[in-house]
């Protein structure tokens, strides 16, 4: 089975942050806090292509790759290491950005008023 291609927008960060910040929640409850962007097919998706680990009520790891594409409400999920590295690149780019951006601008607004 091909790996699905994953486009990482704000709202799937969002999806990925969430769970590594409340890993164990439910699919319920997932689905709840993100509506219809949070349906199966992404998670799976996400799951497919190794940046989620989905867990099956009675402990086990849900295995997408044999083709069966269920998912219950009861399902937990935790970010894999894959998916944190996803999470900190993101985070590094935006210091690596932000912080010569400040103090560029810091510089600039005392030699005006100098």
């Amino acid at each position: 089975m091909k790996t699905p291609e994953i486009f990482f927008d704000r709202k799937t960060v969002k999806l990925l942050r969430y769970i590594k910040w409340h890993p164990y929640d439910r699919l319920s409850d997932i689905q709840k806090k993100f509506g219809e962007f949070a349906d199966s097919m992404l998670i799976i998706n996400l799951c497919l292509a190794d940046y989620l680990i989905a867990i099956k009520n009675d402990g086990a790891y849900t295995n997408f790759k044999d083709g069966n594409f269920v998912l219950f409400s009861d399902e937990t999920f935790w970010v894999s290491p894959k998916g944190r590295k996803v999470l900190d690149d993101r985070f590094d780019r935006l210091w690596q950005w932000s912080i010569p951006t400040i103090i560029s601008v810091a510089a600039l607004i005392i030699s005006i008023f100098k």
